[in-house]
This record gives structure tokens, C-alpha cells and sequence, in this order.
């Protein structure tokens, strides 16, 4: 999961807004079509912005608005990503604000994440702007492995992602809301930055082609005050769509072994853990645990993991936490 945009450092929480140049652009997006698309129904094009939920439970559920407008770069030729958005949930869980997505052709992603890890509740029901250009960000790490561990697991700086894997070519970019954690959860995307140029979702939707407003697609009021037309009750519907690719055609399936850690707890000391994918027991070694994706379908895969820990009191504590890994086809 599970799923972080400013320049906040890892230890702290101020959220650095992004300052537009003379020379940036501003496209309105008056619908979720051509470069942008919704992955599934539940992420809905609204005049305030684009709306995800509500997921009644956000590690079980989720969406992303994706945007192929930067397909084929380099990540090293990325030097602005800011997203604009503010969220609700029912509790203060940390990790359930939506977090920002680089999906690369290797099938690693750099997520913008921001919880940093579970260590920042951001604020509920205000506007806030996440950069991940020059913040903390993680690599192949969807959940939130722990850096002292080896690897590239946990928080680093988003310069050290580009010195090792700048040559690496983006497929997508998206912002995502569920498939982490929290209840009752919901989030509005205002807008997001990419080099300079800013995508801008709190517009009217787009007229159609009589000249009448676009009706929103769950009946709320349309432009100049129409009503929509109610939207289909029932399924979810899946939205796919073909992105060429550089070089041979690759195999949709996952094709990497992920390490997972349970949590380290300040002043408390680990005794056990145990974790599951998808209700499958997976296979745990003190605080590591693997998570095998070889030959599993494109989507996300939620890890539920149990930790056990003794405090300085002599109490033992249980904690619960789900970290959502992601397969992602080029």
C-alpha cells in the first residue's frame, strides 16, 4: 500500500507550496480522457477537481487518475512533480492521504508518500501541495520497507533515486487514493505540476459536442446549473488502454520478489511478526517477510502484516498495518 508530494523532509511536516513561474502553463482538464484517464469508477471528474471514494475501507479499495503525458522520459529528466489535493477519513490513521506514483518500464515506481512512512498524519479537509522533486521519496518500495536493512527500502532523497536510476523511462504517473489504510476515506486532486506545466482538474467539465455541459458522472449539477443524469449503480468498471512501449512487447505480469520489514517502534522491542498476502500466509524471518509478484496480474496487493512488541514497561503491544505493493504493465 500503500501507498507523498512536498518537499518535506522525513523528519518534519511542512508542506512547501509550489511557486508558479511567469513561463508556466495552465491546461484545464475538463475530462478524465486522451492523456488522462480514471483506472476505475470510483475516481469521478467533479468542477471542484477530481474526486476519489468514498472507500469504506481504504486498504481494500482505491483508485488513480493516470496521466501518459510523460511517457518515454527519462526520470532524470523530470525536475518538477507537484500534485494539489486535500482528503477526509474517519479516523487520524496515518498513510491515508493520496500519495503521488512514477511507474518506470523495469515495473519499479517512485511513490511520493505523504505519511513518510507512517511518521506524519497529514491534515484533513485543507488544500495542501506536495513536490517530489527534491523531497523524500521511496523506490520499489510501495511498503515501506526499512532503509537500515539494506536495499533501497524506506525514505530517501529524491537525488539519490535519480543518481541510480535517471537513465530508467516513465511509463505513467499517477496519484492514487485507497489500497493503503484508514475507513470512511476520500480525497479531492486540485491539480498537479509537471515541469512547469500545471494540469488543472477544478474546472467545469467539458461541453459535448450540442453545446449542452457535460453531466457529471454521479448526477451532481452540471456547467450553468443542469443537473446531471444519475450514474449506474452496480459494478466498477475497469478502464484500460494501450501505451506503446520502447523496445520488445513486455509480458503483463509482475516479475520481482519484494522484502518487507515490520515496523521498527521507538523505545519498544520486536518479538514477532506474522504477514499474509491477499489471506495467503507469506513466509516471515524476525522482521523480514517476502512477498512473491513473479506471474501475478497487473493491480495492487495488499500485505497485512502483525506485529509483536515489548515495551520498556514489560507490556507487549500488537500492532496491524497493510502495505499495498503494486504491479504495474508497461
Amino acid at each position: 500500500m500503500r501507498k507523498t508530494l512536498s518537499s518535506i523532509a522525513v523528519a518534519g511536516v511542512a508542506v512547501l507550496a509550489v511557486a508558479r513561474t511567469a513561463q508556466a502553463a495552465t491546461t484545464p482538464v475538463q475530462s478524465l480522457s486522451g492523456e488522462f484517464t480514471a483506472s476505475n469508477s470510483t475516481v469521478v471528474k467533479t468542477p471542484d477537481g477530481v474526486h476519489f471514494g468514498t472507500y469504506a475501507d481504504g486498504g481494500a479499495n482505491g483508485g488513480s487518475p493516470v496521466w501518459t503525458g510523460a511517457h518515454g522520459l527519462q526520470l532524470k529528466e523530470v525536475k518538477d512533480f507537484s500534485c494539489s489535493f486535500n482528503y477526509k477519513q474517519a479516523g487520524e490513521t496515518t498513510g491515508a492521504a493520496p500519495y503521488a506514483r512514477i511507474f518506470l518500464e523495469n515495473g519499479q515506481d517512485v511513490i511520493l508518500d505523504p505519511s513518510y512512512c507512517a511518521t506524519v498524519t497529514p491534515a484533513q479537509a485543507v488544500d495542501m501541495t506536495y513536490q517530489m522533486y527534491g523531497g523524500s521519496v521511496r523506490y520499489g518500495d510501495d511498503g515501506c520497507g526499512d532503509p537500515n536493512e539494506g536495499g533501497e527500502a524506506g525514505n530517501q532523497s529524491w537525488a539519490d533515486v535519480v543518481a541510480h536510476h535517471g537513465d530508467e523511462r516513465i511509463v505513467t504517473v499517477a496519484v492514487t487514493q485507497g489500497w493503503s489504510t484508514g475507513t470512511d476515506v476520500s480525497a479531492m486532486l486540485r491539480q498537479i505540476t509537471f515541469n512547469g506545466n500545471t494540469y488543472a482538474f477544478d474546472m467545469a467539465p467539458a461541453d459535448d459536442s450540442s453545446g449542452a455541459a457535460q453531466n457529471v458522472r454521479n448526477g451532481a449539477p452540471g456547467l450553468n446549473g443542469a443537473t446531471g443524469a444519475p450514474g449506474q449503480n452496480g459494478t466498477t468498471s475497469v478502464i484500460t488502454r494501450e501505451v506503446p512501449a520502447h523496445g520488445p512487447a513486455k509480458v503483463c505480469a509482475g516479475n520481482n520478489i519484494r522484502i518487507l520489514h515490520a515496523p521498527s517502534r521507538k523505545g519498544e522491542r520486536f518479538l514477532s511478526a506474522r504477514a499474509s498476502l491477499n489471506g495467503k500466509a507469506l513466509k516471515v524471518s524476525g522482521r523480514k517477510m517476502t512477498a512473491d509478484l513473479r506471474n501475478r496480474a497487473e493491480g495492487n496487493y495488499n500485505v497485512r502484516i502483525s506485529s509483536r512488541y515489548r515495551t520498556a514497561g514489560g507490556k507487549v503491544r500488537t500492532t496491524h498495518t497493510v502495505r499495498s505493493l503494486s504491479v504495474a504493465c508497461s
